[in-house]
């Protein structure tokens, strides 16, 4: 399958470019159970999945494993639990979660700056915004609708 025959195939020709950047990787969210809106998963229940020391107990020692946090404390929390990095976000209003609440550039700095964490932001971030993020601290930031909304390669 590819974009041309599936256009939500989510963009293998875009991701195989990404992979193939020196310097890039590709993340995915295990957990999409939740962001999908699958009948019977409950904020709680997402939380307790998203637990770092959990997740290091099922995917074991060498897993790099990402937290999605929206604050401080629960970045500290993330931290202490043994997660590699965090994701942060929402950042700007996305149409993966019109009711998010974004987290403020201020608390984005302190996470990065409290946390020895490779740190990442996500949420409605593009070419338009990316620039604004510039002096938190992020290593880096996910683009969400840039693969979702990702044209057919001819």
């Amino acid at each position: 399958k590819n974009e041309e025959t599936a256009p939500c195939f989510y963009a293998p020709g875009l991701l195989e470019r990404i992979a193939a950047t020196p310097g890039q990787e590709i993340g995915s969210h295990s957990f999409c159970h939740y962001y999908c809106r699958e009948a019977g998963q409950t904020v709680e229940q997402f939380a307790a999945d998203m637990a770092a020391a959990k997740a290091r107990t099922i995917l074991g020692p060498d897993a790099i494993i990402g937290v999605s946090v929206h604050t401080v404390e629960e970045a500290m929390e993330a931290a202490a639990q043994g997660a590699d990095c965090l994701g942060v976000g929402t950042m700007f209003y996305t149409g993966t979660k019109p009711d998010a609440e974004a987290v403020t550039f201020d608390t984005l700095r302190d996470i990065c700056h409290k946390t020895a964490l490779p740190t990442v932001a996500i949420g409605g971030i593009g070419a338009h915004n990316i620039m604004e993020l510039k002096g938190t601290g992020i290593s880096g930031a996910f683009f969400v609708n840039l693969t979702l909304n990702y044209p057919p390669i001819s």
